[in-house]
């Protein structure tokens, strides 16, 4: 059996290696953020994240679940303000030219793909848990994408997608509600 004082003993390591786990995953993200492409303010990255930060331009007022992966070496991801992204959110924007002959898979061509690799999020958007948003897509403002959605094609502004067997598109407001909203938010940001 073990002594109490090797219990307490082994509380407080536990307590040390957790709070310096805190400090350099605090560290490791100002890091990822520095080397944005461009980036706001009020950004927030959960643990476990995976970025080419170079390729990748944040607004301001994001919330970046944990286990997200932003990737688009041959491409751009710019992301506008006020997104949320659930836990585990992938973007791929970019892509291998895999149809050239004579070369194998690993050696296809890594040249930038301009505004077919690119991914757009505009604002005020929520992209649900585990959603994957692949290159050339544009999410249109104050969108949400439901969770453990595949989106390949554009998403209109004030839409609700849900990608099941069938994709689903749902208004998320009518005309007068987007117009409404709209100048409730414009009202709102001249205030600040």
């Amino acid at each position: 059996m073990i002594k109490k004082e090797w219990i307490l003993i082994i509380i407080f390591l536990g307590w040390i290696f957790r709070n310096f786990e805190r400090i350099v995953n605090r560290c490791k993200k100002e890091y990822i953020l520095s080397k944005m492409n461009q980036k706001g303010d009020k950004i927030y990255i959960g643990d476990n994240c995976h970025f080419t930060p170079k390729t990748i331009s944040l607004g301001s007022h994001i919330y970046i679940g944990a286990n997200a992966v932003f990737q688009s070496v041959h491409g751009f991801i710019e992301i506008g303000n006020h997104v949320m992204f659930g836990p585990g959110c992938h973007i791929h924007g970019g892509n291998h030219d895999f149809h050239e002959i004579g070369k194998y898979i690993d050696e296809s061509g890594n040249k930038n793909q301009g505004d077919d690799g690119k991914v757009i999020i505009e604002d005020d958007c929520w992209i649900g848990s585990n959603s994957i948003i692949l290159k050339g897509v544009r999410i249109g403002k104050g969108s949400v994408i439901g969770a453990g959605s595949i989106v390949t094609k554009d998403i209109p502004p004030y839409t609700i997608y849900i990608n099941k067997l069938t994709p689903i598109y749902k208004n998320r407001f009518n005309f007068d509600e987007i117009n409404k909203h709209e100048s409730i938010l414009l009202k709102k940001n001249n205030e600040n």
